[in-house]
């Protein structure tokens, strides 16, 4: 068998003639593992089609028996509106002379949207929107129960059926939780079919209790409510990698303290890797930097393309461990930036920022110089389609350390 590790991105396809062979059919994108992106640019793409694969100690071919689209197996596929698929290869044949056969799993892949919100207020908080394919995601309700209605009025602009499949709580701090309950709440007013929240807390406050009451009544209703480390073990029905539509699926990382008491509530947090393709985004929620010290420790991470910047910029998370580790090309802060009370995001992890050669930085929201709480970038969204993945923002699509507020009060090195 040919290691899958092995391949280069650029791999030569065409028929087989004597022992020649043509080029250009098709130019693959090593994922890793057995996945590979795929650009086709040709119309047709037919079974019998040659690859050359630079092997370990030499070249290695591989020929293709047919296509299977979606479970249809077909000889032949159009790809003439089609640029991304994703590719599998399965094993089925012994190998004949230098060539082996394989069946091609193809896919194409969905598009996805990651919605960083502002929450109609001057409190920093989290609430994050995805959209996978047509599956809907959110990532906490924070800041105050009064941000029930910003997030509610602005994922209602993308969820169609009143419908979310996925609600992920991090943690139990107020501003990670507060929009959830309550009669004009998150969990109220839309549909749950899956609730996956923190294992431990060591919260006793009403809007903690108010938050596991409605959790309690839903599950009674036939919500699926799973905790974290039910998901990383695979427990009870839960799922430790969740398909979200065709080549986009969430996994749930291990954290040391699902099951290991924390006196910081923040590492209690739920962590969360989200795929599409061969690309990465990480949320941590508020997990500290003892925390990020055990999720490197517990779990394969890798490169990301964004990261949600771990407890709202603050000092004690986003480590320089933790950034050499997953080297984010785009990091994004939910906080209120410039609140003196608490300022967020702090020079320390903006330079931690800096030393990993982060130079996309998108923050929601900030204090103006008169006090008030205005948008920054404002309503951050990350798109990843066809046409490649980008960042576009509600008020402001430049980065942030070009803000002249920015310049005020911090350094960029």
């Amino acid at each position: 068998f040919i290691s899958l590790f092995a391949l280069v991105a650029g791999v030569l396809i065409g028929f087989v003639l004597s022992s020649f062979f043509q080029t250009t059919l098709l130019e693959f994108e090593v994922v890793g593992g057995n996945v590979l992106n795929v650009k086709l640019n040709d119309p047709y793409v037919e079974k019998g089609i040659l690859c050359e694969y630079d092997g370990i100690d030499k070249k290695e071919y591989v020929s293709i028996e047919y296509f299977d689209i979606n479970g249809v197996k077909i000889d032949k596929i159009d790809t003439t509106n089609v640029t991304s698929y994703l590719v599998k290869y399965i094993y089925e044949e012994e190998e004949i002379k230098t060539s082996i056969t394989r069946v091609v799993n193809i896919v194409e892949l969905e598009n996805l949207e990651i919605h960083f919100l502002t929450l109609g207020n001057q409190y920093t908080g989290d609430s994050i929107y995805i959209k996978a394919g047509e599956t809907d995601i959110l990532i906490d309700a924070g800041s105050r129960s009064d941000s029930a209605s910003a997030i509610s009025s602005y994922i209602d602009k993308y969820v169609s059926d009143s419908k979310l499949e996925y609600v992920i709580a991090t943690h139990a701090d107020q501003d990670h939780i507060a929009a959830f309950p309550g009669n004009d709440g998150i969990l109220e007013l839309y549909e749950i079919d899956t609730i996956i929240d923190f294992p431990l807390t060591n919260k006793t406050s009403k809007v903690y209790q108010n938050y596991r009451n409605k959790v309690n009544e839903l599950v009674q209703e036939g919500t699926k409510h799973y905790t974290a480390l039910e998901c990383y073990n695979n427990e009870n029905g839960a799922s430790r990698i969740i398909e979200l539509a065709m080549g986009i699926e969430m996994e749930i990382l291990y954290n040391y303290y699902y099951e290991n008491k924390s006196s910081d509530e923040n590492n209690y947090s739920v962590c969360v890797m989200l795929r599409r393709g061969d690309e990465q985004y990480l949320f941590t929620g508020d997990l500290e930097k003892e925390g990020e010290e055990y999720l490197i420790q517990n779990n394969e991470l890798g490169d990301v393309y964004l990261y949600k910047a771990g407890h709202h910029g603050s000092k004690t998370s986003s480590s320089i461990d933790l950034l050499n580790i997953i080297k984010p090309e785009v990091v994004v802060v939910t906080c209120v930036a410039f609140n003196m009370d608490n300022v967020f995001p702090t020079k320390t992890a903006i330079d931690n920022f800096n030393s990993v050669g982060v130079k996309n930085l998108y923050v929601t929201s900030m204090v103006d110089d008169n006090g008030k709480t205005v948008d920054a970038n404002g309503n951050i969204v990350m798109y990843s389609n066809l046409t490649g993945t980008y960042m576009r923002c509600s008020n402001n699509n430049n980065d942030f350390y070009t803000f002249e507020m920015f310049k005020k009060y911090r350094t960029w090195n």
